[in-house]
């Protein structure tokens, strides 16, 4: 969903007028709470992978404090609505991760519906690290992966993962022509 964003954020942009040399110029002053907290992420998703059971017992705290970094890193000093947004998307994301030992819960349904068997079965098989199936233990499932998306690539999102998109499309539309004044 991430790229099919940006690029329909670039290519509304540019129908808009503005430059896409402008976007270096994005206020990430948070840089840092967000480089460390998709690393903390994805360094323990890969270990855990080749067999880690220490990280793995601790993912939901993993998850969980990587999620946060990456929202205090959002919102560090460059607080907006497009930055609220994106940050919203983040915190609705943690809340079914959180509670759900550390894994986002996905619909089954809708992966079958969507055809994508593949994914159902490593869901199933419990294979892949960070998702699970949702199941009558699930907590909050309301907020995890069950809106089907068919369009370019299917795939099951939350509402998390929709006002993350609309954070990264705001953020993209208001810095795009934001510096074409000066220019």
């Amino acid at each position: 969903m991430l790229i099919e964003t940006l690029l329909i954020s670039l290519i509304v942009g540019k129908i808009r007028g503005g430059k896409i040399k402008n976007l270096i110029n994005i206020p990430i002053d948070g840089w840092v709470f967000i480089i460390v907290g998709f690393l903390i992420s994805y360094l323990s998703v890969f270990l855990i992978s080749r067999g880690n059971q220490l990280l793995y017992e601790g993912l939901v705290y993993i998850q969980s404090i990587s999620l946060i970094l990456i929202i205090i890193g959002i919102l560090y000093k460059v607080v907006g609505f497009d930055r609220i947004v994106l940050a919203f998307g983040f915190l609705l994301n943690t809340i079914p991760i959180a509670l759900n030992n550390g894994k986002m819960p996905v619909d089954g349904n809708a992966l079958i519906e969507l055809g994508l068997n593949t994914q159902f079965m490593l869901l199933k098989d419990n294979l892949i690290v960070t998702h699970s199936l949702i199941d009558t233990s699930t907590k909050m499932s309301f907020l995890s992966d069950v809106i089907s998306l068919l369009y370019i690539f299917p795939k099951v999102s939350s509402i998390g993962d929709l006002f993350i998109s609309l954070g990264i499309f705001l953020i993209i539309q208001k810095n795009i022509k934001i510096y074409q004044s000066l220019q």
